[in-house]
C-alpha cells in the first residue's frame, strides 16, 4: 500500500497536485512558540526552542542531511495518502536539537502485532519506535488500524479508472484521429504481393493500415462520438479527486463549494484548520517535552502555535466601521490601524459645500448649531422690537427705543441685522403707502364717476 501510494504521486497529476495544493495551504502558516506561564523561566524556555527550532536543519551532523520545521511539516503532512508518517528526530551532544530526518513509509511495518515497526537490515519483523526519538503521527484516525486512515483507498479507485479512461481516449484518438490505409489484391496475385503491399503500407508511418485479397469486403466503422464521453469521464474523476483531497469542486473557471474560491490555490478553511491542529498536537506531543526535559526541566512547557487564522475582509470591517460611526460610536485609530496593517488618523467629517475653516463655499457663516440657535433668538427679539418701534407716533418714545435698540447691539453681525430689518421696514412702509396712494386714489375716482353720472 505504501508502494502504491508512491506510484500514486509520481503517475497521476491530478492527484499529486490537489495533495500538494494542500500541503503547502499549511506550510503557508507562520507559527511560534507561547510560554507556558507569565515567568521569566518559561519565556526563556520558549525564546531559545523557537530559536532552535528555527535554526534547525541548517547543517548536517555525522553527513546525515536533517529538515528543519518546515520539512517536519512537510513530512507529517505526508500521512494524507498512506495514514501515518514517521520522522526521527536528530539530536546533538547536550540536549540541542540538530533536526528532523523522514523515515519512508515503505519501511513501516505493521506485521507482528499491529504496531508500527521500521524494517532493516537483518530485521525482517522491523524494531520498534524508540520513544523520544522517533515522531510518530497519523492523518485520520479510523479505528484501530493505521493503515486505514490516509485517503489512498478511495484515491486509488480514481487512479485505475483514470488510466483507463486515458489509455480508452489515446486509443480513440489513434483510430479516429489517423488515417486507415487498406490495400486490396487479387486473389491470385495475394501470396507473391502481400508482402510488398505490407512494406508500402508501413512507409506511411504509424497510421494504421492493412492488407486484403479483393473477395473480402472491409466496412470501417465511424464513430458518431469525437471523444467526448472519454474527456467527461476524466473531468468526474479529476472532480472527485478535488472533493475528496480539497473538499470541493471548485476550479479556476468554476469558483463553487464552501469555500467560493478557487482550488489551485486554496484549500477550504475547516480542512486547513484541521490539518494544522493534528500537526501542531503532534510536534507539541512529541517534541516539546522531549526538549524541555534535556533543557528546562520542571519549567511549564511552551506551546506550539500554527497560525491558520483566515485573513480579515477589509472591506466588510470597513462596513462594520462606518455602520457604528453612524451609530453614533468612534472606534480605536490604533486597533484599526493593526487590522487594517496602515497607519490611520482620524479626522472629523465635514459637510458636504463646507470649506476646512468651518464656512460654506459661498461665504456664509456655518457656526456650530447651539451659535446658530442663540443668534436665532437674538434676531427674533429685535425684529420683535422693531415692530413696536414702527408702531410707535412720539418722536421722543421712537428715539429712546431706538437707542436702547443700538445699545443691545454691540457686535457687528446683531448691527447689521439690525440694519437690514430697517431696511426691510422701510421697503415695507413705502409698499404700504404706495398701496394706501392707490386706494384713496381709486376711491377718489369711483366717487368722481358716481357723481359725473348722476348729473
Amino acid at each position: 500500500q505504501a508502494r502504491l501510494c508512491r506510484d500514486i504521486l509520481e503517475r497521476d497529476w491530478s492527484i499529486a497536485q490537489a495533495l500538494q495544493t494542500r500541503v503547502n495551504a499549511v506550510l503557508g502558516c507562520e507559527w511560534h512558540l507561547e510560554a507556558g506561564d507569565d515567568g521569566e523561566a518559561a519565556k526563556a524556555a520558549a525564546d531559545a526552542l523557537e530559536r532552535q527550532l528555527r535554526d534547525a536543519g541548517a547543517e548536517s551532523d555525522d553527513g546525515l542531511e536533517v529538515m528543519g520545521v518546515d520539512g517536519l511539516i512537510e513530512e507529517l503532512m505526508g500521512a494524507l495518502l498512506p495514514g501515518y508518517a514517521v520522522v526521527e528526530k536528530c539530536w546533538r551532544g547536550g540536549g540541542d536539537l540538530a533536526g528532523f530526518s523522514a523515515v519512508p513509509q515503505t519501511a513501516v511495518t505493521f506485521l507482528k502485532d499491529g504496531r508500527p515497526r521500521i524494517r532493516g537490515e537483518g530485521e525482517p519483523e522491523g524494531i520498534e519506535l524508540e520513544r523520544g526519538r522517533y515522531i510518530w503521527h497519523r492523518a485520520v484516525r479510523r479505528g484501530n488500524d493505521p493503515a486505514r486512515g490516509g485517503l489512498v483507498r478511495p484515491l486509488a479507485w480514481l487512479f485505475c479508472l483514470g488510466n483507463i479512461a486515458v489509455k480508452d481516449l489515446a486509443g480513440f484518438v489513434e483510430r479516429h484521429g489517423m488515417p486507415f490505409i487498406v490495400g486490396k489484391v487479387d486473389q491470385a496475385g495475394v501470396e507473391q504481393e502481400r508482402n510488398a503491399v505490407k512494406r508500402l503500407i508501413r512507409n506511411f508511418g504509424p497510421s494504421g493500415g492493412g492488407v486484403f485479397s479483393r473477395n473480402v469486403e472491409v466496412q470501417l466503422m465511424e464513430s458518431t462520438s469525437r471523444g467526448e464521453v472519454y474527456f467527461s469521464l476524466l473531468q468526474y474523476l479529476d472532480d472527485a479527486v478535488t472533493k475528496v483531497v480539497l473538499g470541493q469542486t471548485a476550479s479556476s473557471g468554476d469558483s463553487a463549494g464552501l469555500s467560493k474560491g478557487d482550488a489551485q490555490s486554496k484549500v477550504r478553511q475547516d480542512i486547513l484548520e484541521a490539518d494544522c491542529r493534528r500537526v501542531a498536537a503532534c510536534i507539541q506531543r512529541q517534541v516539546v517535552p522531549q526538549w524541555m526535559a534535556y533543557n528546562a526541566p520542571g519549567v511549564a512547557l511552551p506551546r506550539f502555535v500554527l497560525e491558520y487564522e483566515a485573513p480579515e475582509d477589509r472591506v466588510q470591517l470597513a462596513q462594520t466601521v462606518a455602520a457604528l460611526a453612524q451609530a453614533g460610536f468612534k472606534a480605536d485609530a490604533d486597533e484599526l490601524s493593526e487590522r487594517f496593517g496602515m497607519k490611520l488618523v482620524f479626522n472629523a467629517p465635514q459637510s458636504a459645500g463646507t470649506a476646512p475653516d468651518g464656512m460654506a463655499m459661498g461665504g456664509e457663516d456655518k457656526a456650530a448649531p447651539e451659535r446658530d440657535s442663540e443668534a436665532a433668538k437674538g434676531l427674533r427679539k429685535m425684529e420683535m422690537d422693531i415692530e413696536r418701534l414702527a408702531d410707535s407716533d412720539d418722536p421722543e418714545e421712537f428715539r429712546e427705543m431706538l437707542s436702547g435698540l443700538l445699545a443691545d447691539s454691540s457686535d457687528a453681525e446683531a448691527i447689521d441685522g439690525l440694519g437690514e430689518a430697517i431696511a426691510d421696514l422701510e421697503a415695507t412702509a413705502v409698499a404700504a403707502g404706495a398701496a394706501e396712494a392707490d386706494r384713496r386714489l381709486a376711491e377718489a375716482a369711483r366717487k368722481a364717476h358716481a357723481k359725473k353720472k348722476g348729473k
